[in-house]
């Protein structure tokens, strides 16, 4: 007969104050009564599957808070991203506007120099220099702000 090493069994005596578990692992004990030998091994079992079920958990939510963490750090990463991006186009668009004003203003000066021309006015340097010609011509204007306001934009006060 082969000897058992008691030196690494233990016992452990295992006390269920909730009825409604007693009762769940005597009906299952008794559905599965013919795979195990006694209500010993059938409860040694299920605790070894609940512990393994609960490892795999563990072991799950380890892998899941990973890769938690990794996407939000990847979110963080894009945010800072896109927000530098955000400050660049901002920069840019302000830029963009203050080339368009230069160069309505230009092209008005030069608009009304040809009139000016044309008829042959003079016009002193020192009045284009003053900004006398850097209003759009009614005309102009009222076209622009038909424009602004095909595109949803409100009229353009700042030229009148």
């Amino acid at each position: 007969m082969k000897k058992i090493d008691t030196s690494k069994l233990m016992e452990v005596k295992l006390r269920i104050y909730s009825y409604g578990t007693i009762e769940r692992l005597s009906k299952c004990f008794e559905k599965h009564r013919t795979d195990f030998r006694n209500k010993n091994e059938f409860l040694v079992y299920v605790i070894t599957n609940g512990l393994d079920i609960l490892e795999l958990q563990d072991e799950n939510f380890k892998d899941y808070y990973q890769k938690m963490e990794s996407i939000s750090e990847k979110i963080t990463h894009f945010e800072n991203h896109l927000s530098v991006k955000e400050d660049m186009y901002i920069q840019d668009l302000k830029m963009i506007n203050v080339q368009q004003i230069f160069i309505e203003k230009l092209l008005s000066r030069i608009y009304n120099l040809v009139l000016a021309h044309d008829n042959e006015r003079t016009l002193q340097a020192t009045y284009v220099e003053a900004g006398m010609y850097d209003r759009l011509p009614e005309g102009l204007q009222e076209l622009k702000n038909e424009y602004l306001r095909a595109i949803g934009i409100e009229e353009d006060k700042n030229s009148d």
